[in-house]
């Protein structure tokens, strides 16, 4: 694709923002970001990546990175914040790239009614994802993501569960024909607590912010 000036501009400054937040110099965020990619990029172009940079840069090598590209990008991230940045710029540069899809999903909006506070958004599963310990892949099965999706993201964020939770709640989230509610969630998750180990407090805590938005 022949990408339009302004999306290009729009992702150099994605890029610049973000060196901000996982410049080798932040020490443990960049770190743990680096590691995350193993998954995708080979222990060579890992040993010559020693900046954000180089290691973006490998990845759009392999098609995995590029303007209005950050599926990938988006699940190694577990901070919040980056994440909002990272949304905010993907929104801008596909309004440019398809706007046709804008204009459909506007439109579908509209006949929705009004917008619901109570719906979901992914930075909110990111906050949930870390209210969960032990027994969160019986929960994400109630919400219907299958027990291989959860093994492949297992395989895809090693060692971290809030990653791991983050990524199947993703999966769960694309594939509602609507932008799933707290409400929904809560219902599943309150069925689940046999079973499943959740930090309640903080969990409360946030579901209380997501209902007064």
């Amino acid at each position: 694709m022949n990408l339009p000036m302004e999306a290009k501009i729009l992702h150099a400054e994605l890029i610049n923002k973000l060196s901000g937040h996982l410049d080798p110099s932040v020490g443990l965020e960049f770190e743990q970001f680096r590691n995350s990619l193993s998954v995708h990029l080979m222990p060579a172009e890992m040993s010559k990546s020693e900046s954000l940079f180089s290691l973006l840069n490998n990845l759009g090598k392999k098609g995995k990175f590029g303007a209005g590209n950050y599926s990938v990008l988006k699940s190694l991230i577990t901070n919040p914040h980056i994440l909002s940045i990272i949304e905010s710029y993907e929104q801008k540069i596909n309004e440019i790239l398809f706007p046709e899809r804008v204009s459909k999903s506007t439109a579908s909006m509209e006949t929705d009614g009004p917008p619901n506070p109570l719906r979901l958004t992914e930075q909110d599963l990111q906050r949930l994802a870390s209210c969960f310990g032990s027994g969160w892949e019986m929960f994400v099965g109630q919400l219907g993501v299958s027990s291989e999706k959860v093994d492949q993201k297992k395989i895809e964020n090693p060692a971290h569960m809030p990653s791991q939770v983050y990524n199947c709640l993703l999966v769960w989230f694309r594939q509602c024909p609507k932008r799933p509610t707290i409400t929904v969630f809560d219902q599943t998750l309150q069925n689940s607590l046999d079973f499943c180990s959740v930090n309640m407090d903080k969990y409360e805590n946030l579901k209380r912010d997501i209902e007064n938005r």
